[in-house]
């Protein structure tokens, strides 16, 4: 998310540090279904992490948020080092 973004349908992978978020995605006859919220302290985008595939899901704030943002290259790394 842009540091002024309440909406992104392409999160990064990352941890609520604040706020709360609400996980949505379009249903094929265009309604919004709600699949979860995330409170501080909640993990977003895990699995993006290990396919790299088309994210699924929409992230909005519903209120002020912070997310701490974790490019996939730097778990990869810290991977490969505990190997």
């Amino acid at each position: 998310m842009t540091r002024n973004s309440k909406t992104c349908s392409s999160p990064p992978s990352g941890a609520t540090r604040s706020g709360r978020l609400k996980i949505t995605m379009v249903s094929a006859n265009g309604r919004e279904i709600i699949l979860s919220y995330a409170q501080t302290g909640e993990v977003l985008g895990e699995i993006a992490l290990f396919d790299r595939g088309h994210r699924t899901a929409t992230v909005s704030a519903i209120e002020p948020a912070v997310v701490l943002a974790v490019p996939a290259h730097m778990v990869e790394a810290a991977a490969i080092a505990e190997r």
